[in-house]
Parts: structure tokens; C-alpha cells; sequence
């Protein structure tokens, strides 16, 4: 245990494509545990809807700003969107494309914007578990966010944090 870590939020980033009615948009998937929420200050960046994922059994998408409006797609819509995410273990059958592909359906829940348009053009935010699902990880991430306890130094923090895991992974702080 690192002293001065206050949460740890699971995520998994992989690229998929997004549909919605006849628009289609190459998307940054980011897929987070339900701590995200609480990390991140999600309901102040929200701008449209609200920030969920999930629902009972409905699981629900954040789309950023700019996303949203190339999609055309918007809280409350019925129709949901239809995610195509590329499998990993098999290879491109021309006569059949789309098995190359596994496909989800999730509603919308919210907008975000961070006034970043890389990351407000190109990403959507879903369950952890579903990002698992369509990418054909069992329990693998990308990466894993960290709060830290309040007045708790970040160098210190990182410095322990690379001792421990050694040169096998990169820790960078937010500005990095």
C-alpha cells in the first residue's frame, strides 16, 4: 500500500466506431469502474444529461461535446448507438467484414466537455465490464487513475509508486 493514495479507478482504452442513425465516427473508448465518478468531478463536466453507466441492465454512454454533435446524438434519444468494436483474435474474412467485429448497443447518457477538443471530438465513456466485453479482455487495463489524499505530495507519490512496480510500467502524473 502507497501512502497518500485516497481511490483507484480501474480503465481500459481501446478505438471502436461508433453509429447512430446513418452517422458513424471513429471513437476513444474509455472504459472505467464506477469510482471514476467520484474521482473525476464527472457531474461538473457534464453539459448535457447526466453521467451513468449503468442502470439495472441498461448500460450507458458519455459522449464528449464534440462527439455528440458529429453523431448527431443527444440524451434521451430512443434510438441507442451501436458500438463496433474490432476483435482481437480473428482476421478480416473479405467476404464477410462485419465478423470481424463485435457489436453492443448502449444508450446515451450524458455529454461531457473538457474545452479539450481532442478528447471532447473523440471520446466516449462506458462501463468498464462492457469495454471488457466487446474487446475480449478478461480482466486486463490500460491504466489505473489515482486520487490522492488531500495534501499528499504527487512526486512523492509517483517516486514510491515506480519503486514498487519497477521499469515494466509507466507512471505519469496528469500534466505528463
Amino acid at each position: 500500500r502507497v501512502e497518500g493514495i485516497q481511490m483507484v479507478s480501474e480503465s481500459l482504452e481501446e478505438n471502436a466506431l461508433y453509429k447512430f442513425d446513418d452517422r458513424q465516427v471513429p471513437v476513444l473508448v474509455k472504459g472505467v469502474s464506477e469510482e471514476f465518478k467520484l474521482m473525476s468531478d464527472m457531474d461538473k463536466l457534464i453539459v448535457d444529461g447526466r453521467f451513468r453507466l449503468t442502470e439495472d441492465v441498461v448500460s450507458y454512454t458519455t459522449l464528449g461535446a464534440g462527439l455528440s454533435m458529429t453523431l448527431g446524438a443527444r440524451p434521451g434519444f430512443v434510438n441507442a448507438i451501436e458500438i463496433y468494436a474490432p476483435r482481437r483474435d480473428v482476421n478480416v474474412n473479405l467476404a464477410n467484414p462485419s465478423a470481424a467485429f463485435t457489436r453492443e448497443d448502449i444508450q446515451i447518457g450524458g455529454v461531457f466537455s473538457l474545452n479539450q477538443p481532442d478528447v471532447d471530438d473523440q471520446m466516449a465513456i462506458i462501463p468498464i465490464g462492457l469495454a471488457r466485453e466487446l474487446f475480449r479482455y478478461d480482466n486486463e487495463v490500460s491504466s489505473l487513475d489515482i486520487k490522492l489524499q488531500p495534501g499528499a505530495s504527487v512526486k512523492k507519490v509517483k517516486s514510491e509508486m515506480e519503486k514498487i512496480l519497477g521499469n515494466d510500467f509507466l507512471v505519469e502524473n496528469r500534466f505528463e
